[in-house]
């Protein structure tokens, strides 16, 4: 039934193999009969980020919109280039393995390294530190006092608008070639433990920082990955997405917020992310596209 399952694995922004593992078919064992059934990369994208606030790590769905050859070379060139857009955009994370059935549309997506900010989240929400490790769990401790000053503000935007500015003053930009340690594990700057304990991260740092303060404030929040242009070439980066009760989502950018000091891609719509950013915009569910009255430029006196 399982006839020829192959594996990449690739890290956020970096790949670490692009090696083809061949699974075993008594290795996998799942019944697609009752599979979900996900019609495009939204759905997918949505279907992972709620499995990820439930603690779950692996996921297997059936991908309607996309047929993975059956010709081994183009079958495996096909999942390469899907896995990084996984990894990358459609569901962040700083090492995630995609695994898909030749001639099929089967996928399994095995998140094999989960952000710090998703673990802290998660048990905030549960109400219980059971399972955070010990820099997780003195991440949970800074977090829970920032948490606890944001809540002092009854309106989504306010307690939005007082972690972005939070973040944006506790941490500066920090980059390094080497983002992982000898086990693929990503390095403190790649997470939120970079961006508010050690004050430097880099933009998955930053994101991870919002994603984490935002849920635990009760907000909407996820993670989104693209593109923006450095020296008229497109880099790869990462940001998040906010959706308020209204069903309106916005692009918040906290790297820009760290590096410039000032609002302008907070609560940003597509006319303004458009200019300098590039990414699935599918992805982002009821954008907004101009300009409102949450969008930061409107907020500066704030």
């Amino acid at each position: 039934m399982f006839k020829k399952f192959f594996t990449v694995i690739i890290a956020c922004f970096i790949v670490l193999s692009s090696q083809i593992v061949a699974a075993q078919d008594e290795q996998i064992k799942i019944d697609w009969n009752s599979a979900p059934q996900l019609n495009s990369k939204a759905e997918v994208a949505a279907f992972i980020e709620n499995g990820r606030r439930q603690g779950y790590n692996f996921f297997y769905f059936i991908f309607t919109n996309v047929q993975i050859s059956d010709d081994k070379e183009r079958g495996i060139k096909e999942i390469l280039a899907l896995n990084e857009e996984f990894v990358n955009e459609i569901a962040p994370a700083p090492v995630g393995n995609l695994s898909g059935e030749y001639g099929t549309n089967h996928f399994m997506y095995d998140i094999v390294h989960e952000y710090p900010g998703t673990h802290v989240a998660n048990a905030y929400l549960r109400g219980t530190t059971d399972g955070l490790t010990a820099d997780e769990l003195q991440l949970y401790n800074v977090a829970v006092s920032i948490v606890n000053e944001a809540n002092k503000y009854s309106a989504p935007l306010d307690r939005e608008l007082y972690i972005y500015k939070t973040i944006s003053n506790r941490g500066t930009y920090y980059e390094e070639k080497n983002m992982f340690y000898e086990d693929d594990s990503p390095k403190r700057f790649f997470t939120a433990i970079g961006a508010l304990i050690d004050g430097k991260a880099n933009c998955s740092g930053f994101s991870d920082a919002f994603y984490m303060l935002g849920r635990m404030c009760g907000l909407n929040v996820s993670r989104i990955g693209g593109h923006i242009k450095e020296n008229g070439k497109p880099i790869k980066h990462g940001w998040n997405t906010i959706t308020f009760d209204d069903g309106k989502s916005y692009c918040v950018d906290m790297t820009n917020g760290v590096s410039t000091k000032n609002l302008h891609l907070f609560n940003a719509p597509f006319k303004v992310m458009k200019t300098t950013h590039r990414c699935n915009w599918d992805l982002i569910p009821n954008f907004q596209q101009n300009t409102d009255e949450r969008y930061g430029g409107n907020l500066n006196d704030r």
